[in-house]
Parts: structure tokens; sequence; C-alpha cells
């Protein structure tokens, strides 16, 4: 949902005057050629909006903790996702995401607390929340940060999985007696 997203920060830049850079990680639209029609649509609405100079498409990365670490905040536009490794890789280096509010999205992100959520089809409201999560003062944004580190420490690291999927185990084995 990268249309969502350029969409979003075309409102930032010309309504709310914000100054961003966006960094896309994953797929690389160029591979695909001419022939990829969403990519094609992406490239010309930022043309369309000449947003080239503050959007990057960084393609598959092995090392994406770099990218969150210098990140004010991950965007994750996605229509439909189950379990994003994107977003726990983000809260485990502290760093707020802004999610779709879809599928599993709201059991991992609360709102105001280690994130944002937002309607993939509403690029108008991501714009306004971004806006408001720009406007927090650094005190709020550090919390915030915070809570997405303490949120993957408490739930999904590799030991709390693991103890997580022993309870489920156990669970399903005893109510089978």
């Amino acid at each position: 949902n990268a249309k969502c997203l350029i969409e979003c920060v075309n409102i930032l830049v010309k309504k709310y005057n914000i100054k961003l850079e966006v960094k896309w990680l994953g797929r690389d639209f160029g591979k695909y050629g001419k022939r990829f029609t969403y990519a094609e649509e992406c490239y010309a609405l930022i043309a369309k909006y000449n947003l080239k100079d503050l959007w990057s498409w960084e393609g598959m990365q092995r090392c994406v903790a770099k990218y969150l670490l210098a990140a004010d905040i991950l965007v994750h536009t996605s229509y439909g996702e189950g379990f994003p490794n994107a977003i726990c890789e983000a809260l485990s280096v502290g760093c707020p995401v802004a999610a779709s509010d879809v599928y599993d999205h709201p059991y991992i992100i609360q709102e105001g607390y280690n994130g944002l959520l937002f309607n993939p089809y509403n690029p108008a409201e991501l714009a306004k929340k971004l806006f408001k999560y720009y406007k927090l003062p650094e005190k709020e944004k550090k919390k915030m940060a915070n809570n997405a580190k303490e949120t993957f420490n408490k739930k999904f690291t590799s030991e709390k999985m693991i103890w997580n999927y022993i309870k489920l185990f156990e669970e399903i084995r005893y109510s089978n007696d």
C-alpha cells in the first residue's frame, strides 16, 4: 500500500509543511520492469507530487535495524497482514509504529502507547496522526519509543514466544484428556 504513504507524505509536505524523508524498505519495484503497473503508478504519483527528493526505494535489506534506529517512526500501511516481522523488528529497537488498523496490528500496537493505528484507505487520517506525533514533545516521543521496546520485551522475545507455545501445547494436551 505504497500509494497510501505517498498520498500521506504529499499531505504532510503541502498541508502541514513538514520536512521529512521516506526510506521504503522491501520489494524493489525496479526489478519488475515496465510491465509492473503498481510500481509505475507509485513512481508517477511521486513525480506528480514532486516528492522524488524525499523518497527512496531501498529494496530488500538484510539488516533493517540500522534504518529503524535512525527512524522517528515505522509506517506500515498494509491492507492486510497476519503478524508482520517489520513491526516486531521496529518494536525490538524501540521504534514506534504507525500501522494500519487491520488483522493483528491492533493486538500489537496500542494507540498512543507504542504507536498509532489508522485506516489504510485513508491517507489523510494517517497524515493527521503523523502530524500529531510530529508535534509531540521529545519527552512524549521518547516515552512511546520506550513503550515500543517494552512491548517487544514483554511479548515477542524468542524466550517469550517459545514459552507461549509451550503453554498453548500444554493447554491443548490437557483439554483433550
